[in-house]
C-alpha cells in the first residue's frame, strides 16, 4: 500500500479521489476493472459521481489502486460506514466509533443484557447484537425506542446521532488534545466515556486528512483502554490498546504505544497464570528498548512492578519500583491521573516489597517520602493504603481512628468504576478483619 503523507488541503469529491488514483497507478479502466472485479461501467459512474459503490467492491478497488491508509479510512467511512467498520479493523487508524459502539457503552452502563434490550424495544437480540458490532444500523423508530430505554444524557444523545455524520473536510480540530485532558475533570463518570468517543472520532476523522492528529488519536485510544479495564470491560480495551500500539508505532508516539501496552499487559494478564504473567512481564520490559522519554519509561517500570507482585517476585518488586522512581523523580504527576499517582505508584512497590521482607518500619518511612502526603493527608492509590495498613499490623501499632472513614469514603467516590470500588473495598476490609483481631 502507498504511504503517501496526508495534508491539510482540501480533499477532492469521492470521484475524483478515485480517479487522482487511478491515474496515479498508471492504469487504464479495463485493467483496473480486470484487476478489481468491477465493470468499466460501474467504475466510470463512480468517477462521475453518478453512482456509490457498496464497501467490499470499494475495498477491493483500493486495494488495487494501493489507496494510502488515510484515503482508504476516508472514503469508507463515507460511502460504506457499516463495512468499513469491518474493513478498517487493521487499518493504522482502526475503525472509527459508530453508533453500535456507543450504544454498546449506553446499554453496559444501564446495566442491561442484549436481550433485556432487546426485549424493551421488541426486537430480537440478534438485532441489538448486528448494531453493537457495527454489521447493522437501527431504524430512526428503533433508535428512538432505544434511547427512552436506556435513558441517555444530551451529551450520549448528541454523540450518538452525531457518530455516522461526516465531519466537514476543512475541520482541522485544533483543541483536540486540550478536549481530552479536560476529560479529567469531567464532573459526571457517565461523560467520560462518551466524551472519550467524541474525541476518538473527532481525531479519527481529522486524521484521515492530516498525520497532525495521529498523536491525538494514539492517546485517546490509550486512554479509552484504560477506562474500560476500569469498568471490568477487558476484551474491548485490549482490542483498542492493540489499535492505539499500531498506530503509535506507524507515526513514531511511542510513548503512548508504550502506555497502550501497559494496559493491554493488565487485560491478557487479567486472572491468568503465572507462566502468562511472566511472558507478559518479559514482553512489556522490551519496550524499555524504545525510544521512550523518561516519564514514559518509569510508567512502564510501574507496571514490570506490578506484574512482579503477581508472581510473588519481592526483589523484583524493589528493583522495578527503584528504577521507576528514579524515572519519575522529575515529575509530579502522570497525565491524566491525581497529583503524586506516579511516584506513588513506584514508591509503594519499594515499600511493599520491604513489608514482605518484614521491615514494616522502614516500609512507614519509604511511604512518608511520598511528596506532601503529610499535608494531603491520604494516599492516592488503593494498593499504597493497603501497604500502609500492613505495615502497621505487623508493626502492632493502632490503626488510625478516622482511617475506615476515609476508605470507605474513597470506595464510594469510586462506586461506578469497578476495578477501582473493588480495590478499595480489599482495603476497607483488611481494616475491619484487622479491627475485628484486635478486639
Amino acid at each position: 500500500m502507498i504511504d503517501e503523507p496526508a495534508t491539510d488541503s482540501e480533499p477532492l469529491s469521492f470521484g475524483g479521489e478515485l480517479r487522482r488514483l487511478r491515474m496515479q497507478s498508471g492504469m487504464g479502466l479495463a485493467e483496473v476493472s480486470a484487476r478489481s472485479g468491477v465493470s468499466k461501467a460501474a467504475l466510470s459512474q463512480w468517477e462521475n459521481g453518478n453512482r456509490s459503490p457498496l464497501g467490499p467492491s470499494l475495498e477491493r478497488l483500493l486495494g488495487v489502486l494501493q489507496a494510502p491508509f488515510r484515503l482508504q479510512a476516508r472514503l469508507l467511512d463515507s460511502t460504506d460506514p457499516v463495512h468499513a467498520r469491518i474493513a478498517l479493523i487493521h487499518n493504522p487508524l482502526g475503525p472509527p466509533v459508530d453508533m453500535g459502539q456507543i450504544l454498546k457503552g449506553l446499554r453496559l452502563r444501564a446495566r442491561m443484557t442484549q436481550s433485556e434490550l432487546a426485549r424493551a424495544i421488541g426486537l430480537t437480540q440478534g438485532a441489538v447484537a448486528k448494531w453493537e458490532n457495527g454489521e447493522n444500523i437501527p431504524s430512526t423508530d428503533a433508535l428512538h425506542a432505544a434511547l427512552f430505554a436506556l435513558q441517555p444524557s444530551v451529551e450520549e444523545v448528541e454523540c450518538l446521532l452525531s457518530a455516522h455524520i461526516p465531519t466537514p473536510s476543512n475541520e482541522i480540530v485544533n483543541s483536540l488534545e486540550e478536549r481530552l485532558h479536560g476529560l479529567h475533570f469531567a464532573p459526571s463518570f457517565r461523560l467520560v466515556e462518551v466524551g472519550l468517543d467524541l474525541v476518538q472520532r473527532d481525531a479519527w476523522r481529522a486524521a484521515t486528512l492530516t498525520e497532525s492528529a495521529d498523536h491525538v488519536l494514539v492517546e485517546v485510544m490509550a486512554w479509552k483502554a484504560a477506562w474500560l479495564i476500569d469498568n471490568e470491560r477487558f476484551d474491548e480495551a485490549a482490542a483498542i490498546a492493540r489499535q492505539a500500539i499500531r498506530l503509535g508505532k506507524k507515526c513514531g508516539n511511542w510513548d503512548m504505544a508504550a502506555l497502550a501496552a501497559t494496559y493491554l499487559a493488565q487485560c491478557v494478564t487479567w486472572g491468568q497464570g503465572d507462566d502468562v504473567v511472566l511472558r507478559v512481564r518479559k514482553n512489556l520490559a522490551d519496550w524499555l528498548d524504545k525510544p521512550l522519554t523518561r516519564y514514559w519509561r518509569g510508567w512502564v517500570m510501574i507496571h514490570c512492578g506490578a506484574l512482579s507482585e503477581r508472581l510473588d517476585d519481592v526483589d523484583a518488586m524493589e528493583r522495578w519500583g527503584l528504577a521507576a522512581l528514579d524515572q519519575l523523580a522529575e515529575y509530579r504527576a502522570l497525565r491524566f491521573a491525581p497529583p503524586y499517582v506516579g511516584l506513588e505508584n513506584a514508591i509503594d512497590l519499594i515499600a511493599y516489597s520491604e513489608v514482605r521482607r518484614g521491615f514494616p518500619d522502614k516500609a512507614i518511612e519509604t511511604l512518608s517520602s511520598i511528596p506532601d502526603i503529610e499535608s494531603r493527608g491520604y494516599f492516592c492509590l488503593p494498593g499504597t493504603a493497603l501497604t500502609y495498613l500492613r505495615a502497621l499490623a505487623d508493626m502492632g501499632k493502632a490503626l488510625p481512628i478516622d482511617t475506615l472513614d476515609e476508605i470507605s469514603r474513597f470506595k464510594e467516590s469510586f462506586s461506578e468504576y469497578p476495578v477501582r470500588w473493588k480495590e478499595w473495598q480489599v482495603v476497607e476490609r483488611y481494616w475491619r478483619r484487622y479491627l475485628k483481631d484486635k478486639k
